[in-house]
């Protein structure tokens, strides 16, 4: 008898083709993000040492998404301020997507958890 996921071979030994293995999520979101706008500073830690000014479109406590006018590569990090909440974290890109002709939209993870 066969069953889905299984396969038998001579001598009658069956082999499992299907593995289930539970391994910690690393590129998952781990906290609920809450929509706030807020204004924030971006400064690219590359070559360009470029300060964009941008806007938060939803925050965690541990990564915000952005929109900027320019596009950012994932990977990359950057110094994210908030002057208003008092906020200085290091972050790193997690993507970078196009939303508008001009726009993009930018995932940043902080390396520190941030609290409100």
């Amino acid at each position: 008898m066969s069953r889905p996921g299984l396969s038998q071979r001579e001598g009658e030994e069956i082999y499992c083709f299907v593995f289930l293995l539970m391994l910690p999520c690393t590129t998952c979101r781990h906290e609920k993000r809450t929509p706030r706008a807020m204004p924030v500073d971006v400064l690219r830690l590359d070559e360009s040492q470029l300060n964009v000014r941008a806007v938060t479109e939803n925050v965690s406590p541990r990564g915000v998404r952005i929109v900027i006018d320019s596009n950012c590569a994932p990977g990359k990090h950057v110094l994210l301020t908030a002057r208003e909440e008092g906020v200085k974290s290091l972050a790193r890109v997690v993507y970078c997507q196009p939303v508008e002709s001009t726009k993009f939209a930018v995932g940043l993870q902080l390396v520190v958890r941030v609290e409100e």
